[in-house]
């Protein structure tokens, strides 16, 4: 197949989208991938305007999204949910409402962009009976894991996000949060065009590898 292919993914999709564009420049040259980062939300607009052809979004299992009619999604995997923390004294088990009422006066680190990764943050610090601090906002990982590292805060990532940093434990959300659910999504008549076809498949199989 020939062609161009517009490709939009979220930042964590990092893990997924660059081992199929590896495989699919060395398995088909002819596809000539574009890609473009946006978080989910304005991913989705960006495909209902025809500004990208294929997009890797995801959805809080918590959370879920209405997804827009004139789009079709198809499901390609779940990521974890972690709690990071600083690693001195850390419990890297599964999160607990008793260890999460712990953290009722800790200083919470939330991004400046996705409004529903703070919407899930409230939930479950909410079910566990109080309202979190919300004292630093970044976007950047690197960052993000400094500041856990140094102790000024803690915060929720998605497990691709995750690297093995001094200073930084982690601990899976459970139930308490739920997990990320991950999508290909794409307008409704695109998906009968060979190449946006070839590359969904280098996606979803490369979604079953990590």
């Amino acid at each position: 197949p020939v062609g161009r292919v517009d490709l939009v993914m979220y930042t964590s999709a990092a893990p997924i989208v660059l081992p199929a564009l590896r495989r699919l420049r060395r398995d088909h040259p002819g596809i000539d991938i574009r890609l473009t980062e946006y978080e989910s939300d304005q991913a989705l607009d960006l495909l209902q305007d025809g500004g990208a052809d294929l997009g890797v979004v995801y959805q809080y299992s918590l959370l879920p999204r209405e997804f827009p009619g004139t789009l079709t999604v198809y499901p390609v995997g779940t990521e974890a949910l972690l709690l990071s923390q600083p690693s001195q004294g850390a419990d890297s088990r599964t999160l607990t409402r008793r260890r999460l009422r712990e953290l009722s006066d800790a200083s919470w680190i939330a991004s400046p962009f996705r409004g529903d990764e703070e919407a899930l943050l409230q939930r479950m610090c909410a079910d566990a009976g109080f309202t979190p601090r919300i004292r630093h906002r970044v976007d950047t990982l690197e960052l993000f894991e400094e500041l856990v590292a140094t102790g000024a805060g803690v915060g929720v990532v998605p497990r691709l996000s995750t690297s093995t940093r001094r200073g930084v434990a982690h601990a899976p959300l459970g139930e308490l949060g739920g997990f990320r659910q991950v999508f290909l999504a794409g307008r409704t008549g695109g998906w009968a065009w060979r190449p946006i076809r070839v590359v969904a498949s280098y996606l979803h199989q490369a979604a079953e590898d990590v």
